[in-house]
């Protein structure tokens, strides 16, 4: 019986083996599928990230350097130095598309100084600083159990990679308003006779909800990190949840009840009426943020004639959508091109948690209809481990098993 298994194996293989060599000898594709592989479009090319883009790079000639390299275009933003400000990283903005334009180059812009986007470096909070995202917390050991506070220490606002500074509410109308104000809108005001054509994209980063505690950066990371803001070491880390104004509000219009009175059930308790609670709880936050937030870019970029992109925070963990975006697969399901974010170019990830980073923005995409899914990635990793920079080899294979899960 073994035996014929075995058998069966190799006449299995051999039938598939006999029948790859065939479709390879043949016309396996359409002539025009062809073509377009072997000279891709622009906008099917690689993008390179310029963050911090110097005037001598912007000049076409300097541009041809990337397309020299077979990519075809940068993802690009006003430099981080004086954001916002400076009319000369404006005008050297300006000469960079006008570069692109002339080489039939694309052009993606970067929504956020450094990251998580949202926040526009500081000038939300300096707009209005009750814009700060905020938290409701619970501490079972004081006498009033329940405080709203601002969602800053220990959330990902003060242990991620770029700067420690405060974050605006993203459940917030007008936050979120303020930060397109003072972004997306910017970059209409002087390059608008771009949008649709050379500029195709804006990419936002890792935005999120940040009332849950992601752990603090290794020692040795941190202590480089530029501090805008400093966290008060005196702030208890506690179990929290998102909160905003109109929240109670909202909650009340939906299921008709008083959310303050159910404050307990969002900690604790195992009884349905408990369960209940968190389900109604989780299921606005959902809806407000991919509405107010992810729902709210996408449509200022339909309105301006370009797609909406990005990604999440921590795609690859199921366990965090909910504290950080609600329902992961809704809110990428608000971009035009959702994405995700693999620093990583070892592609035995895949058989981690890298399949899972993948599968969700692809998900996102078939289940809208749409077929473009955004990567961001790099060897971040390996060259945090001493182990960089990757060769071709790794990122070619890092690229194929992306591909393979949707990522176009």
């Amino acid at each position: 019986m073994r035996t014929q298994r075995i058998s069966l194996l190799i006449v299995s293989l051999m039938a598939a083996l006999s029948q790859s060599v065939a479709y390879a000898a043949g016309p396996s594709l359409p002539p025009a599928w062809q073509a377009r592989w072997q000279k891709p479009l622009m906008e099917d090319r690689p993008l390179q990230i310029v963050h911090e883009m110097q005037p001598q790079r912007a000049t076409v000639s300097g541009m041809q350097y990337y397309l020299e390299r077979g990519l075809g275009g940068v993802v690009t933003n006003v430099s981080f130095h004086n954001y916002m400000k400076s009319e000369a990283a404006w005008k050297t903005l300006i000469t960079a598309v006008e570069s692109c334009e002339k080489l039939g180059m694309v052009v993606w812009i970067y929504d956020e100084k450094g990251y998580p986007s949202g926040a526009a470096g500081t000038l939300v909070l300096d707009k209005n600083p009750a814009f700060e995202a905020a938290e409701l917390t619970y501490d079972k050991n004081r006498a009033e159990s329940f405080q709203v506070r601002a969602a800053f220490e220990h959330s990902h606002a003060a242990n991620n990679y770029y700067a420690t500074r405060r974050y605006p509410n993203l459940i917030d109308k007008a936050a979120v308003e303020c930060f397109i104000d003072n972004t997306h809108q910017q970059y209409w005001m002087r390059l608008q006779r771009h949008f649709g054509k050379t500029i195709r994209a804006t990419f936002t980063d890792e935005p999120s909800l940040m009332a849950v505690n992601l752990g603090q950066l290794p020692e040795a990371v941190r202590k480089k990190m530029q501090v805008v803001h400093q966290p008060d070491p005196q702030v208890p880390p506690l179990p929290s949840v998102p909160w905003c104004d109109d929240l109670p509000e909202r909650y009340k219009q939906r299921f008709g009840e008083d959310i303050l009175a159910a404050r307990k059930s969002l900690f604790e308790g195992d009884s349905q009426t408990d369960k209940l609670a968190r389900r109604r709880y989780w299921s606005l936050i959902s809806d407000l943020i991919e509405d107010r937030y992810f729902g709210a870019l996408g449509r200022w970029c339909e309105s301006h004639g370009i797609a909406s992109s990005g990604h999440s925070l921590w795609e690859e963990s199921i366990m965090f959508h909910v504290p950080l975006e609600g329902n992961g697969l809704a809110s990428l399901g608000r971009m035009h091109i959702p994405g995700l974010d693999m620093l990583n170019s070892s592609p035995d990830t895949v058989i981690h948690a890298g399949w899972m980073t993948a599968a969700l923005p692809s998900s996102a995409a078939l289940l809208h209809g749409r077929r473009d899914v955004m990567t961001e990635v790099s060897d971040f990793s390996q060259k945090m481990a001493g182990q960089g920079p990757a060769d071709l080899a790794r990122m070619q294979a890092t690229a194929a098993w992306q591909a393979a899960w949707g990522v176009t």
